[in-house]
């Protein structure tokens, strides 16, 4: 979810990453927290929620594993896309 510095749950500590949750301050000064299973309600409510599936631990949410995971995924449609030429 997406809210203001002074917002944040308990749940979180601010540019902060444990096992099954994260939360960071964004360049326009608001903050982005993330958790696996059910998010915390903050006391003034998320002005965004968002949604997406994520590796099990944070040691694997990097751009780097992004990147691969994106070549993969464009390998395999070129490859999908040579077999039906």
């Amino acid at each position: 979810g997406i809210t203001i510095e002074k917002n944040i749950p308990a749940e979180f500590t601010l540019n902060d990453m444990k096992d099954d949750r994260f939360c960071f301050q964004r360049a326009d000064n608001l903050v982005e927290c993330w958790i696996r299973g059910d998010l915390p309600r903050p006391v003034q409510g998320w002005l965004e929620i968002m949604q997406g599936e994520h590796p099990p631990s944070s040691n694997y949410i990097w751009a780097d594993e992004a990147i691969v995971e994106g070549e993969e995924i464009a390998k395999n449609i070129i490859h999908s896309l040579q077999e039906l030429s």
